[in-house]
């Protein structure tokens, strides 16, 4: 089942979603960043307000999301899809997933060398 997330274009800030893969030695978390669908139904004449961004998340995944409320605010979080809602992580929570996740990959492929 998919989530459809709204998010707005304010000004020349762009806000973006990207799934969390894994850790990286830089930038924290290893990403890939989705593909919106954008909508210009409602934008005004110089395109600063009403364009809307939708990203399709999937159920599993964590994503990241840089989220604009105004010209100067943002919120930025880690969440995941659950059926028909969206939950939000906290930063120490998404490395225990990932955590668990890498410990139980490395069990997984141990098992299968030895059986």
């Amino acid at each position: 089942m998919f989530y459809s997330l709204p998010l707005e274009v304010i000004g020349n800030n762009r806000p973006w979603v990207a799934e969390i893969l894994g850790f990286h030695p830089e930038y924290m978390f290893d990403r890939r960043f989705l593909r919106p669908h954008s909508d210009y139904s409602r934008a005004n004449g110089a395109g600063t307000r009403g364009i809307t961004r939708y990203y399709l998340l999937d159920e599993g995944p964590i994503y990241e999301v840089q989220e604009y409320q105004s010209w100067r605010s943002q919120d930025r979080y880690y969440c995941f899809v659950e059926g028909r809602s969206l939950n939000r992580l906290s930063l120490e929570e998404v490395w225990q997933w990932l955590t668990k996740s890498a410990i139980s990959a490395s069990m997984f492929c141990q098992q299968r060398r030895s059986g």
